[in-house]
This record gives C-alpha cells, structure tokens and sequence, in this order.
C-alpha cells in the first residue's frame, strides 16, 4: 500500500456532513462563553465606585426608619439592606429630578460662546483667564438658579465653560492692527438646552456673568480686555450627552446591585416584615431606549409604582455579545478541529481513496448510499452530498448494482472465471443485501456465485475460499480497515484466485 494524500476538499465537505455536531458545539461555547462574561463582567468601574460611595455615606447619615422601627435592627444585614435600599431610592428620585436626564442625544440645542481675555502682558492674560474659569465654575450655577427654571444640578449639566492660554497657538485672536506675536485667552462657554431659546438663554446669562465679575478682576489683577468672539447655536447630535447619561444610570445600577445582593442575606422573617415577596423591579429597567438616549420618567417615591420587568437592566447590560460570538466560533472550531484530526488519524477506508493507486486494485462500481432511514434535517446532508458530486454522476443503489453485475460478468468471461466469489469484512453487518443481491443476479447468468464472509478471520469459509478461482472485494467505506484490505489482496495472491476488482458500498 502506497502513502495515502488528504484531499483538503474532502475534509471539507467530511466537516459538513457533521453539521449536526458542529452546531450542538457551537451552542455549548456560547453558553459556556456567555455565561462567563455575564459573570465576570464588571457592572461598574472605579469613578462610579466613588460616587456610589458618596451616595451612601450622605443618606446613611440622614437614614430615617420611622416606619420600619417593628424591624430586627440590630441584625447587621438588615441595617446594611436598609442603607443600601434608602441610597437606591434618593438616587432613582434624584434622576427623576433632572431635566438632563429628559435630553434626547439626537437633538440637543447647543450654543457655543467664545469670549477674548486680553491683559497688559502674556503672564496677565493668562491668569485673568484662569480666575474667569474658576468664578464661572464656582458661581454661575447660583447666579442663575433665581433666573431660570432649572435646578443649580441641572445647570451645572447644562452648561460647561473651558478656557485656553494665550501660549496655544490655534487660540490666536489678533483683532485691528495689534502685532501677531500679542495673543488673547480664549473662554468657550457651552449652553446645551431644550431648545434653542433656551441654550440661548443660559449663554446670555453666562455672558452677562463674566461682565459682572470684570469689575472685581479689574481690581484684583489689573485693568483688560473682553471681546465677544463667537455666538453659535446650532441643534443636533451630540455624544456627550448621551455618554453622561449613561454614566448617571450605571450608578443607579450599581446600587441595584448591591440592594438586591443585600436582600438575599436576610431570613424568611425578615423578608416577610418588609413585604418582599416578589422580585425587586427598577423604575429604570426599560427607561433607555435602543440607542440609550431616552429617559421615560416616573414615580419614584418609596411606594411608588414600578415597571416590571423579567430581569433587570443591570443583568441584560452585563450579558456581552462579544463573549457569545467568541463562544458560538470556539465551539464551532473546537468540534471542526475533532473531525479533521479523526479524518486524519482515521485508517479506515474512505469513498474518496484512490483504490487503484494505494492498492493496485481496479474499482469495478461504487455503491451510493441507500438513505433509507430518515433523518431529522435529512434534506441538508442531501444538499451537501449534491454540492461534493456536483461534476459526478449520480446513480441509484439498483443502477449502481445492475451496471456491477454487468462488469463483472464481461470480466469473468474474459477471465475464464468457473467459480466467483464475493469476499468482505463484516458484511453481513455492514452491508448485509447488496452481495447476496449481487450474487443472485449472476447466479440467473449462469456464472456460479457465492458469498463468503469474514474470510480474514473465520477458517471455514477460508477453506472454502480454495475451491474458487476468480473473486470481486466488497468493502463498506468507513467500517474496513486499510490492513484488512491489503491482507485480504495478499490471501487471493498466496490461493492463486485471480481478484477481478473491489466495490465500495458507501
């Protein structure tokens, strides 16, 4: 027997085949993928640790328990669940409260303010410019809170101020014939609103704040320049908004967190006095839409009421498709890589071998399968075959066993053949009719046939091989062994039986 090759595309439609396997694979990687990254995920990160922990530490301190004094408080759980319960419940409230939270990220009004500082040296300039920054920051809010309907943390959302020294290149600002070496800070005051009156509004107030604080800079740091250079107000899309928001809700979820991990430490009795016997819901759970921009806003009173849901926002966010991807192409390529290295190592017998080159031997017909029990999903293994033997023709079992039996008698009657013989591994088991089929055709043609079995390994039917002068191999393809089948060649040689050819039941 010469070396066997491996045809790359036989081991890819051998793959195909497979297409049940594969896909049971492919579903065990995604669960097992996600459901680690549901577990390892993390639900928050180190900036919003900080602020849930401000949160906590400012409603411990204001912690009222007037109407739960009946509880068990000297229990440490129920003390930490109630203080986890109260922070949650400001928050939701606090939420609710703000008109940012209401801000649609596709359609945000936003007025963009440029204000030139100008001093009598560079140094001036830019220390005007700094003191100006941090006034706005430390009064705006206030100077606004009596003028407008917004709340001080609504306005401190809603407008943003940064400044740039007079050494940034880009900031030049050289009105009239000043030298170009002599530059201006620049002030960028951000109004987002509700609408474009409204972003205008607060950048008018902004402006008319920085001239009202010009008066004590003056005295402070010396007599300069203000300069109006840019008023825009546009509407639309806008990142950060969204982006802000977002950051806002994975609080509020951290806080879910751990008031729902919290209620799961207290006992029956405890749980029975708070009146907890269904699942905790957030107000929050279906309150951001598809592209996490809009806010529905309800009651969000202790006892108010609340939508609810079959799992929290927090445990959908937690699930990644990036893990469900990698799990559904791990477990698709695990169990594909199971079947090439089984192909591989495999010394069985396979339709696709070159029977005449590995053994010498002249394939009279190959029998196609029968198909006769049906399978679920059978029609797409038959369209997989039909794509492998697209350029071949294809035939029946019958027609393929009537176009054998005709070979075999021309080659029996050229071979001068009394006595044939049809040899095998198993095939009583493998392939337990189409001999005995085969068999009873020539016998009608007067060609005296017979069918023996197994003659490798059962002595009768091996003396009784002696008494033949001509035999055909049958072999089930998947079942025989490459040995047996050299074995099997070197029998007939050693009996002096002349081998007519080998057919290959599929």
């Amino acid at each position: 027997m010469e070396e066997r090759e491996i045809d790359l595309i036989s081991l890819f439609f051998h793959i195909l085949l497979h297409w049940r396997s594969l896909l049971v694979a492919g579903l065990i990687g995604v669960v097992l993928a996600g459901g680690y990254g549901f577990f390892s995920a993390p639900t928050t990160n180190k900036a919003n640790n900080e602020e849930v922990d401000e949160v906590i530490e400012e409603n411990s301190k204001t912690n009222k328990a007037t109407d739960l004094e009946f509880l068990d408080l000297d229990d440490e759980n129920m003390n930490v669940y109630l203080r986890a319960e109260d922070s949650y419940n400001a928050m939701l409230a606090y939420l609710d409260s703000l008109e940012y939270m209401k801000l649609d990220g596709d359609n945000v009004a936003k007025t963009v303010v440029t204000i030139g500082v100008k001093g009598d040296k560079k140094e001036d300039t830019d220390a005007i410019a700094a003191v100006y920054y941090n006034k706005f920051c430390g009064g705006y809010s206030s100077f606004v809170s009596g003028k407008s309907e917004l709340s001080e943390a609504d306005i401190e959302l809603f407008v943003s101020v940064s400044y740039s020294n007079s050494t940034t290149p880009n900031q030049m600002y050289d009105p009239g014939d000043e030298p170009l070496g002599y530059k201006w800070s620049i002030i960028i005051v951000t109004a987002l609103g509700r609408t474009e009156e409204e972003s205008e509004e607060l950048a008018d107030m902004a402006i008319d704040f920085i001239k009202d604080e010009k008066a004590s800079v003056d005295r402070d740091l010396g007599e300069h320049e203000l300069l109006l250079l840019n008023k825009d107000t546009k509407t639309g899309y806008d990142i950060s908004v969204m982006t802000a928001q977002n950051d806002k809700l994975k609080v509020l979820y951290t806080l879910y967190d751990e008031m729902t991990k919290r209620k799961k430490l207290l006992s029956e009795d405890q749980l029975r006095s708070l009146a907890l016997g269904e699942d905790w819901t957030s107000v929050y759970a279906d309150s951001v839409s598809a592209d996490n921009t809009e806010l529905v806003s309800e009651e969000t009173v202790q006892g108010g009421p609340a939508q609810e849901v079959s799992m929290s926002t927090v445990e959908r966010l937690r699930f990644s498709v990036k893990y469900i991807l990698l799990g559904l192409c791990g477990g698709l390529f695990c169990m594909a890589g199971l079947w090439s290295a089984l192909y591989v190592l495999s010394n069985r017998i396979k339709t696709e071998d070159p029977i005449e080159k590995l053994f010498k031997v002249a394939v009279i017909g190959v029998v196609p399968a029968a198909y006769e029990k049906k399978r679920a999903f059978g029609f797409v293994d038959h369209w997989i075959i039909s794509i492998r033997d697209r350029n071949k023709r294809i035939f029946s079992v019958d027609e393929a066993v009537s176009l054998i039996v005709s070979r075999v008698k021309v080659q029996s009657s050229k071979a001068k053949v009394s006595k044939l013989v049809f040899v095998g591994c198993d095939l009583g088991k493998n392939v337990p009719v189409i001999p005995e089929s085969m068999a009873e055709k020539l016998n009608s043609a007067d060609i005296n046939t017979s069918v023996l079995d197994n003659v490798l390994y059962d002595s009768e039917n091996n003396e009784k091989l002696g008494e033949m002068d001509g035999a055909v191999i049958i072999e089930k393809a998947g079942k025989t062994l490459y040995s047996e089948l050299t074995e099997e060649i070197e029998l007939l040689k050693r009996q002096q039986i002349k081998l007519l050819g080998c057919v290959i039941v599929e």
